[in-house]
């Protein structure tokens, strides 16, 4: 039986961008399968991602070798300035997304939202959330110092509630989709037929299902009239809104009745789901979190001098090995290496 080709550039390039993306060897071989490349064994993955590290840590120590030492008082300012701004900035970016946002992309494209987290939704039903201050590479020297003064000047805390507003971010946006499956399913299951586009014609909008989720995620199931409304669609249909967001359509404002009608009973049904309570927690947590992690943000930005240190504010010092060194610039553990 022949082996299997070596990898072309263009296969090393993409698994290489799954393992920056913060993929498992399980999750890239995932991914491998979608892909024109040849299926590839755990043990290929876990050799690449080797190669991967040990390439990482010949360019860090590039990196730390040509960083010239700041030795100006006005260059000192000017960074430690820099890192009070990154950290204000991460202190903004901290959002939840809004629910029209949630419900208004596809789920497997990412977006990057400007002052808000952008996410990634697996096919498994899974998200990643991202930060826009991670995606923008022009600042990721600042902010990896941003860490490095955190970790080292006592507020550790703060960097580790970060990752966990991350997840929990993750977590409160799973439960927003699973809504919207459960809405689906339920329309289904009652014969409603809800169009994929914008396209007006007479019976329930593309917005139906929207303004549903929509509704259970703001809180607002309880049925009030102020918020329908009907309109002029055209020269024959009316339509039915519910809080800007097109429901229905009819050629009478006596149809759109019923319509209305249907959608305060959903409304109520799911607005008592276990869903709608996860969701309603998963703000809580959210929320929680962000009054936390802004209260130590506050703190270390006002402390003068600037709390801790990183490698562009103080001579670097010898380390024990080359993957310590990577270690300390990048601010976490790389990742472990599954087992096969």
């Amino acid at each position: 039986m022949g082996r299997r080709p070596g990898p072309s550039d263009e296969e090393l390039e993409f698994i290489f961008e799954c393992f920056l993306r913060g993929l498992s060897d399980t999750e890239v071989l995932y991914e491998i399968q979608g892909t024109e490349f040849p299926r590839r064994e755990k043990r290929f993955i876990r050799e690449r991602r080797q190669h991967f590290e040990a390439a990482k840590r010949v360019l860090r120590r590039q990196e730390l070798a040509q960083a010239s030492e700041l030795v100006t008082t006005e260059e000192l300012a000017r960074h430690r300035e820099g890192v009070r701004a990154v950290a204000g900035r991460l202190q903004q970016e901290l959002r939840v997304p809004g629910a029209q946002d949630v419900f208004s992309f596809p789920r497997r494209n990412e977006y990057a939202f400007e002052g808000m987290p952008s996410w990634t939704v697996t096919a498994a039903g899974s998200v990643r959330v991202s930060l826009p201050l991670e995606l923008d590479r022009g600042l990721d020297p600042t902010r990896l110092a941003l860490l490095r003064h955190l970790e080292s000047g006592g507020f550790a805390e703060a960097v580790s509630k970060v990752d966990a507003w991350k997840d929990a971010c993750s977590e409160y946006l799973a439960h927003c989709y699973r809504l919207l499956d459960r809405v689906r399913a339920v329309l289904n299951e009652k014969g409603v037929e809800v169009p994929e586009t914008a396209e007006a014609r007479a019976g329930f909008a593309a917005g139906f299902p929207l303004a549903l989720c929509v509704a259970v995620v703001e809180g607002r199931c309880e049925g009030r009239s102020a918020e329908y409304w009907f309109h002029q669609h055209s020269d024959r249909l009316f339509g039915l809104c519910w809080c800007d967001i097109d429901i229905a359509f009819a050629e009478t404002t006596g149809e759109l009745d019923e319509y209305e009608s249907q959608h305060r009973q959903l409304r109520g049904q799911f607005g008592g789901s276990r869903v709608a309570r996860q969701i309603a927690d998963g703000a809580r947590r959210l929320q929680s979190l962000q009054l936390e992690i802004a209260a130590e943000l506050d703190r270390f930005v006002a402390t003068v001098p600037l709390p801790g240190n990183c490698d562009l504010c103080q001579p670097a010092k010898p380390f024990a090995d080359d993957d310590q060194a990577f270690q300390a610039m990048m601010g976490h553990q790389p990742p472990a290496i599954e087992p096969q």
